[in-house]
């Protein structure tokens, strides 16, 4: 009864490709020959704990002689179920951390990580204070461990140290800015990406309001390999491991990459952001003096 509805038509479209298979009396084992999927693989399938490709459907099509009108709905069926939302609500319901942990584990998964991200620095680029900062203003659903899921991001960035990843990242001038943090703490970030940038499997662009765009950035997002892309809205995440979805997020992640500032380009960019940042803050501590002394001011 607790399953959300996106599990519960999985579990079912896995019903399905089971009982087409047995309605055929086609044994597993002779499945698994016939396509060359693996006997594993054709289990997860046929419980809903693995969505096919449209590749692995057309193996099986193949094999148990599917009519061509009854391949096109189950087709049109796993494209969709390759596309998932999970509301805040339900994805929180464990906590903050326990969705660090859930976030780590498919970092684990993954040899490629892009990561193309419009208004703050991805989490895996993120020291302790300015993730405090972020984690604690998306705190829509109110979550009571925010401390302690801040301590698993950080544990989470120890897989950029692993030489045989690798991670692409793209930061857009209002992400690399992040107004709403304070200037200090968002020049402290930027020395950390300096730093990162240093690592060799480790590759961040910087995109500036000045450079055109080769297409509108709607909206934020994360790959992982090419069997998963992930996106985040006010209330939720939308997830997809549709193929000719992913193939559109790589391209457009190659488009943006290929305007992007990188290496000595991105230092000058980062160095002129910190001394507008430097900039800010000084005068608000001017605008924060004058507004004491007037409001201190006595005059007999």
């Amino acid at each position: 009864m607790n399953q959300p509805q996106h599990e519960r038509q999985r579990i079912a479209f896995g019903d399905e490709l089971r009982t087409l298979r047995k309605s055929k009396k086609v044994t597993g084992v002779v499945l698994a020959n016939e396509t060359g999927i693996s006997q594993s693989k054709l289990s997860k399938i046929e419980t809903g704990a693995l969505i096919p490709s449209t590749q692995d459907l057309l193996q099986i099509f193949k094999v148990l002689y599917v009519p061509q009108s009854e391949m096109h709905r189950i087709v049109q069926t796993a494209q969709a179920l390759r596309t998932e939302y999970v509301s805040w609500r339900f994805e929180h319901r464990k906590g903050f951390g326990a969705k660090q942990l859930e976030v780590a584990e498919l970092e684990h998964q993954t040899r490629a990580i892009r990561a193309f991200r419009m208004e703050a620095i991805p989490g895996l680029l993120q020291p302790h204070e300015y993730a405090s900062h972020v984690m604690s203003l998306a705190n829509f659903t109110r979550q009571t461990d925010l401390d302690w899921a801040v301590s698993m991001r950080m544990q989470r960035q120890q897989i950029l140290y692993d030489p045989s990843r690798k991670f692409e990242f793209i930061i857009a001038e209002m992400g690399v800015l992040s107004r709403y943090c304070p200037p200090s703490v968002v020049i402290r970030q930027l020395d950390r990406l300096k730093i990162l940038s240093g690592l060799p499997n480790v590759n961040i662009g910087f995109i500036p309001n000045r450079i055109p765009l080769p297409r509108p950035p709607i909206n934020s997002f994360v790959l992982y390999d090419s069997s998963t892309a992930t996106l985040e809205s006010i209330t939720g995440e939308v997830s997809t491991s549709d193929e000719q979805d992913l193939e559109t997020y790589h391209k457009i992640f190659d488009d943006f990459a290929a305007v992007a500032l990188y290496g000595d380009a991105a230092a000058v960019f980062l160095d002129q952001c910190a001394h507008f940042l430097l900039e800010v803050a000084s005068q608000s501590a001017a605008t924060d003096k004058e507004r004491m002394n007037q409001e201190y001011s006595w005059t007999p």
